[in-house]
C-alpha cells in the first residue's frame, strides 16, 4: 500500500530536481541506441525510422525511407535489437510494446532530439505484456482517448507481468473515464380489490311470512399480495344484534354489528404500507479485476410493503315487525394496494488512470504522470409508487317492507390501504482518478518524476447519493 509519509518525501524531490539544474540531464541509454537526453542523435544511429509526416509503411524504414507508424516500426524491429527513432509529431495509433524494442520520440527533421512526439491512443494507448527483457518509452507523450463506453475507464498505458521496464521523459494524459448508467424505475403496485357488496335483508317467519337464509356477509376485497379486505358481517334476526365485520388482513377491525333493527357500523379502513429502504450507496472505489477497473455500482432498493386489507362492515340488527326477519349483511372491505417494486441502482462510473502496472517491475525516469477526471455515476433509480388500495363494499340495501321489514341495514367495510412506495436505488460511484495504480507484486521506482492527481467523478443522484471516485497520485504502491 502507498506509505503517505515516505511518498510526500519522493513528490517534494521529483519536484525540486524537475525544477533545477540538473533537470536535462538523464542516465544514458545503452550502446548503438540513441541519446535519451536532449543532445539529439550520434552516428551511428541504427535503428528503425519512423516519421508521421513524410512517411509511408511501405517504406523499409531508413533515415530517408522512414515508416509512417509506430506499430509498423516495432514490427520492423522486433527480434533485431534496434530501436524504433520516431519523428516529431502526432500519431493516432495505440501501441503494443514487444519485448526488447525500445521506441525512442522527439526526433526533428534532421533527427536530433528537439521535438515532440505524441500518441493519441484508444482508451489503452500503449500496453506492454509479458515482456522480460529491458524495453524503454522514452520521449513521448501518450493520450488516452475519453472512454465512451458505460462505465469504461481510460488508460493511457498498462504493464501487466512485465520486467525491465523504462518509461523515460514520458508525459502520460489519459482521458476521461465513462458515466455509469441510471438504474430503472420501479413500478406502481398492484392495486387492491374492492369488497363485495352486502345483501339485503328477509323475512325470515312461520305462518304467513316468508322464511329465507341468514344473507352472507359482503365478499373480501383480494389482494395479489395477500392484504385481504375483512367479510362484511352477517345480519342479525328477530331484533338480534348484527355480526361484527371480519377484520381486515392487516388488521384494521370491522364494524360492530347493529342491535336490533339498528345500522351496522362501518368496517375501519386498512393502514399505509411500510416504504421501502433505499439502496446501499457506490463507494469511492470499485476493485480490480486484472487490468480492468470495476466500478462501484449502487445497491436496489427494497419494495414498498403491503396496504393493510380494510376491515368488513356489521351486520344490520334483526327485525320483528309483523314478521320476524334479517337486516343486511355488511359490506366486505377493500383489499390493501401491493408496495412499489424498488429502483435499481445506478452503475459505477469508469476511471481516469495515468499508469497500471500488475505483476511488473517498473521505472518511471524524469516523466510527468498524470489523471483526468473520473466519470459521473449513474442515478439511482426511482422507487414506484405503491398501489391503491380498493373500495370498501357498501352495506347491504334495504330489502322493502314485505322483505327486511323493520331490519336494520349493514355497515360499510373499510377502504383498503395504499401500498407503500418502492426505495430508490443507490447513486452509482463516482469513477475515481489515479496517476498511477500498482496491483499485484508490482515494484515502482520514480526517480526524478512527478505523480498528478486528477478529479474523481461524482456519484450518482439518489435517495442514496453514490460517493465521489477517489483522487489519488498512487493507487496501492510503494516506491523503492
Amino acid at each position: 500500500m502507498l506509505r503517505t509519509a515516505g511518498w510526500l518525501t519522493v513528490l517534494l524531490a521529483s519536484a525540486s530536481c524537475a525544477t533545477g539544474a540538473g533537470s536535462d540531464t538523464v542516465d544514458a541509454g545503452p550502446p548503438g541506441r540513441p541519446d535519451a537526453g536532449g543532445g539529439g542523435c550520434v552516428e551511428p544511429c541504427d535503428g528503425i525510422f519512423v516519421r508521421a509526416d513524410g512517411g509511408s509503411d511501405s517504406n523499409p524504414g531508413t533515415r530517408d525511407q522512414p515508416l509512417a507508424t509506430i506499430g509498423a516500426g516495432i514490427t520492423a524491429a522486433a527480434g533485431s535489437g534496434q530501436p524504433v527513432l520516431v519523428g516529431a509529431g502526432t500519431y493516432a495509433e495505440s501501441v503494443t510494446m514487444v519485448a526488447g524494442v525500445s521506441v525512442v520520440g522527439g526526433h526533428d527533421g534532421s533527427w536530433q532530439r528537439t521535438g515532440t512526439t505524441e500518441i493519441l491512443g484508444d482508451v489503452v494507448a500503449v500496453r506492454f505484456e509479458g515482456i522480460t527483457v529491458p524495453t524503454r518509452l522514452v520521449d513521448v507523450t501518450v493520450h488516452a482517448a475519453d472512454a465512451t463506453a458505460a462505465g469504461a475507464s481510460s488508460v493511457a498505458i498498462v504493464i501487466t507481468g512485465s520486467s525491465g521496464i523504462e518509461l523515460e521523459d514520458v508525459t502520460v494524459v489519459p482521458g476521461r473515464g465513462g458515466d455509469g448508467p441510471g438504474g430503472g424505475d420501479g413500478s406502481i403496485g398492484t392495486g387492491g380489490g374492492n369488497g363485495g357488496i352486502g345483501n339485503p335483508g328477509c323475512e325470515d317467519s312461520s305462518f304467513l311470512c316468508s322464511s329465507c337464509s341468514r344473507p352472507a356477509g359482503g365478499a373480501r376485497g383480494t389482494s395479489a399480495c395477500g392484504a385481504l379486505g375483512g367479510i362484511g358481517g352477517q345480519p342479525g334476526h328477530n331484533n338480534g344484534s348484527g355480526v361484527t365485520g371480519g377484520a381486515g388482513s392487516a388488521g384494521a377491525g370491522g364494524g360492530g354489528g347493529g342491535g336490533a333493527s339498528a345500522v351496522g357500523g362501518p368496517g375501519s379502513p386498512g393502514d399505509v404500507g411500510s416504504p421501502g429502504g433505499p439502496g446501499t450507496a457506490g463507494a469511492s472505489f470499485g476493485a480490480f479485476s486484472g487490468t480492468t477497473y470495476q466500478p462501484a455500482d449502487g445497491g436496489d432498493g427494497s419494495a414498498g410493503g403491503p396496504g393493510g386489507g380494510g376491515g368488513g362492515g356489521g351486520g344490520g340488527g334483526g327485525g320483528s315487525n309483523d314478521c320476524d326477519s334479517y337486516g343486511s349483511s355488511g359490506g366486505g372491505g377493500g383489499g390493501g394496494g401491493c408496495g412499489g417494486t424498488p429502483g435499481t441502482g445506478g452503475r459505477g462510473a469508469g476511471g481516469s488512470f495515468g499508469v497500471i502496472a500488475v505483476d511488473s517491475a517498473v521505472t518511471i525516469r524524469s516523466s510527468m504522470i498524470t489523471a483526468g477526471v473520473g466519470g459521473t455515476g449513474g442515478r439511482g433509480g426511482d422507487g414506484g409508487g405503491g398501489g391503491p388500495g380498493g373500495d370498501p363494499g357498501p352495506g347491504g340495501p334495504y330489502g322493502g317492507g314485505g322483505e327486511q321489514d323493520d331490519g336494520g341495514n349493514g355497515g360499510a367495510g373499510g377502504r383498503g390501504g395504499t401500498g407503500g412506495g418502492g426505495g430508490a436505488g443507490g447513486g452509482g460511484g463516482g469513477g475515481p482518478s489515479a496517476a498511477l495504480a500498482c496491483l499485484g507484486t508490482s515494484t515502482v521506482t520514480i526517480p526524478q518524476s512527478t505523480l498528478v492527481a486528477g478529479t474523481g467523478g461524482a456519484g450518482g443522484t439518489s435517495a442514496a447519493p453514490g460517493a465521489t471516485g477517489l483522487a489519488t497520485m498512487a493507487y496501492n504502491c510503494s516506491f523503492f
